[in-house]
């Protein structure tokens, strides 16, 4: 019967460590891991979200090196800068790395050359137009590849 209670013991010692350090793993490493992961991509959606609205934004026309050119009214691209600064000041807590996990950027900035390419006018001027309304169209389809941007 003692030897029964010191194995009984033994193993309820056992289950007590091994809860202990599982527990201690999720509150120290596995929560803290995904909150980050929660925060990135909270953040590139937020990134993707004021780049959306300033290729958006109405074009209006606006002088530029001394040529008159259809640009995004500045006020818009304004306030989609602003609607993304105050929810992220910390922004310098994410790595190049960190953002580059996956094709997010790689995949904007394919868009933007397409667009840029399939607009362009003698190779230098660009349809603003055509351009901007491109660029917003196939922007709004990366949600499907891209689930946190949703």
């Amino acid at each position: 019967m003692v030897k029964s209670n010191k194995t009984k013991l033994i193993v309820w010692i056992v289950i007590a460590i091994l809860i202990t350090l599982l527990l201690s793993y999720y509150f120290f490493s596995y929560r803290p891991q995904q909150k980050r992961m929660n925060d990135l991509n909270e953040y590139k959606k937020a990134l993707y979200d004021s780049s959306l609205c300033q290729y958006k934004c109405p074009l209006a026309n606006q002088i530029v090196n001394n040529k008159t050119q259809l640009l995004p009214n500045a006020t818009c691209i304004h306030n989609c800068v602003l609607d993304f600064q105050p929810n992220f000041a910390n922004e310098a807590s994410f790595s190049t790395d960190d953002l580059e996990k996956d094709n997010l950027f790689q995949d904007i900035l394919g868009i933007v050359s397409l667009c840029k390419k399939d607009n362009s006018i003698n190779g230098t001027i660009i349809d603003s137009r055509l351009y901007f309304s491109c660029v917003s169209m196939k922007m709004e389809s990366l949600p499907e590849n891209y689930t946190y941007l949703k």
